[in-house]
């Protein structure tokens, strides 16, 4: 009667390969899970600096630039000639190998090259895309 009990106690191979099918699909849909994650956080970069780029583009187009800056009259008023687009501002980084499939860190003085500035816009820490702006 003892060795009847202590053999029941022992998992069937049946049992043992359902437990592997439902830990491998747990395997497969915490990869997946995980792909997706590093997925949007990626292209969140890209989403998020567009926008920034856009951003500080309709600023300047809407800003007012003043070219004379003396004190205006009492009772009089004067105009600022806004709608100029910012100026091209040129590829970071320049060549698009260092961002393939790895970070780049950029450096300040990349982002202070043609029309960075006017666009307010750059970027401190480590990026997975190149940015660039065109005005036409």
């Amino acid at each position: 009667m003892l060795r009847k009990i202590r053999s029941s106690r022992a998992f069937t191979l049946v049992e043992l390969m359902i437990v592997v099918a439902i830990i491998g699909l747990l395997a497969a849909l915490a990869i997946y899970g995980v792909r997706r994650y590093m997925t949007n956080s990626k292209t969140a970069e890209a989403r998020q600096a567009i926008g920034a780029i856009s951003k500080g583009a309709r600023a300047a187009f809407d800003g007012e630039v003043w070219a004379d800056t003396t004190v205006i009259d009492k009772g009089t008023s004067r105009g600022g000639a806004g709608g100029q687009l910012c100026a091209d501002a040129g590829a970071v980084p320049g060549d698009i190998a260092d961002v393939a499939g790895q970070k780049y860190q950029s450096e300040d003085a990349d982002w202070e090259a043609g029309g960075w500035p006017c666009l307010r816009f750059s970027m401190s820490g480590p990026q997975y895309f190149q940015y660039e702006y065109d005005e036409t």
